[in-house]
C-alpha cells in the first residue's frame, strides 16, 4: 500500500498527460502531492523528508512550469528531487555522522553501524544514478523544442500540447514536430517506468542485501509495520 502511496502523483501524471497533456498532468501531480503531505501530517502528525522534498519540489517546478508555460522545469524536476534527497542523505552522513536510514528504520531492526552507512551509501548512489538517468531525455526533448521554434518561430504553447502536427504545421516542420511530441512522450514513459522500476529494484536489491544479515524476527519485524508498535508498546 505505501509502495502505491508514493507512486500515486506520477502515475495521475501519467494518465492525465495522456488526455490533457503535460500542463494539466503538472498541475493534477501537485494537487495531489499536497494532498498526499496534508493527510499524512493529519494522520501521523509527521512528513517523511524524501516526500516532503518531492512535494516541494513538484509545487515550486511545477508551478513554474505551469506559470511560464516552460516545460523545462518540470522535465528538470526528476533530476533535481533525486540529487537533493543523495545530497540531503550525504550531508546527514558526512556532517551530522548519522545514518538516515537507521534514523528512518532503526525502530524495526538492529543493524551494525557499519551496515547502516552501507545501506546509505547505496542509496545516495542510486538517487544520483535515478537522477542522470534523466538527464538524456530532458536534453532531447529541449533540444527537439529548440530544433522546431526555430524552423516554426510562430509555435504557440498550446500548438506544444494539442501535438497536432499535420493540421497544425507546414511541411517542412511536420517532422520535427513529430520528433518532439515523440521525445516528449518518451521522456514521460521513461518518468513513469523507468525511475519506478528502478526504485523497485533498488528496493528489492536493499531487502536482499539485509536479509543475509538478519534473523527471521527481524526479518518479519521490518515486513510487518505492526509488530515494531507492539514492541515498543511492550
Amino acid at each position: 500500500m505505501k509502495f502505491l502511496f508514493d507512486i500515486l502523483p506520477i502515475a495521475l501524471f501519467f494518465i492525465v498527460y495522456k488526455s490533457h497533456g503535460i500542463y494539466a498532468a503538472t498541475f493534477t501531480a501537485i494537487a495531489v502531492s499536497l494532498i498526499q503531505i496534508a493527510y499524512t501530517w493529519f494522520k501521523h502528525h509527521k512528513v517523511e523528508k524524501s516526500h516532503a522534498v518531492s512535494a516541494i519540489m513538484i509545487t515550486v517546478l511545477g508551478g513554474l512550469t505551469i506559470a511560464l508555460h516552460d516545460k523545462s522545469f518540470i522535465l528538470w524536476k526528476p533530476t533535481i528531487v533525486s540529487w537533493v534527497i543523495a545530497g540531503v542523505l550525504l550531508i546527514q552522513l558526512i556532517w551530522r555522522r548519522q545514518s538516515m536510514m537507521q534514523k528512518l528504520m532503526g525502530d524495526k531492526l538492529e543493524l551494525p553501524n557499519a551496515m547502516w552507512l552501507k545501506l546509505d551509501s547505496f542509496w545516495i548512489t542510486s538517487f544520483l544514478l535515478i537522477g542522470c538517468l534523466n538527464v538524456p531525455f530532458a536534453m532531447s526533448y529541449l533540444n527537439a523544442e529548440r530544433a522546431l521554434r526555430t524552423q516554426y518561430p510562430n509555435v504557440t504553447d498550446s500548438e506544444l500540447v494539442n501535438w497536432s502536427c499535420a493540421e497544425t504545421f507546414p511541411a517542412n516542420a511536420q517532422s520535427l514536430c513529430v520528433d518532439a511530441r515523440d521525445k516528449e512522450q518518451l521522456w514521460v514513459n521513461v518518468k513513469l517506468f523507468g525511475s519506478l522500476g528502478i526504485t523497485l529494484l533498488m528496493g528489492i536489491a536493499m531487502f536482499w542485501y539485509m536479509s543475509r544479515h538478519l534473523s527471521e524476527t527481524d526479518l518479519k519485524r521490518l515486513s510487518d509495520p505492526s509488530t515494531s508498535s507492539k514492541k515498543d508498546a511492550e
